[in-house]
């Protein structure tokens, strides 16, 4: 698989333990990741604290294609194992965790939780970030359970 740069910021009080587990969900998946505290600017950190608690920044069609080159069929399960190993790392700390996967080439992010389905993490592998790219502001995706799919909710 190749080397892809894989930034993940936690909020700056996040202990040690929890990031150490958090790089180790990337290892274990045959990721190498940059695991660090907030590089933002504190306003801006404040205001998008509500959104995440793990924000993940990588150009999204080459992760989910290592993905597809590695566990075939089989990837998302891949990257739902990944996604649940990474939150589970941060539930001891925080009771509602969240990953934001950011897209590095457009701005796009998709919003994940736990407790999303099955067909959440199918869909999400062959997603495509510039079918939703919008060149004026930065574009949130969701998942939607009465439509059964990725939507954006701004």
């Amino acid at each position: 698989m190749d080397q892809l740069a894989i930034d993940v910021e936690v909020e700056e009080d996040a202990p040690e333990e929890e990031v150490r587990r958090v790089e180790m969900a990337f290892r274990e998946a045959g990721l190498d990741a940059n695991v660090h505290g907030p590089d933002l600017d504190p306003d801006v950190q404040a205001s998008r604290s509500s959104l995440w608690v793990v924000a993940v920044t990588v150009p999204l069609i080459p992760f989910f294609k290592s993905f597809m080159e590695k566990a075939g069929e089989d990837a998302y399960t891949a990257v739902r194992q990944l996604v649940h190993r990474v939150l589970e790392a941060r539930t001891e700390h925080l009771r509602d965790a969240a990953l934001t996967l950011e897209d590095l080439d457009t701005s796009v992010s998709v919003y994940i939780t736990l407790e999303l389905p099955d067909a959440a993490f199918q869909q999400l592998v062959s997603l495509d970030p510039e079918e939703y790219e919008d060149e004026d502001e930065a574009v949130i995706l969701e998942w939607d359970d009465k439509v059964g799919e990725w939507t954006a909710i701004w």
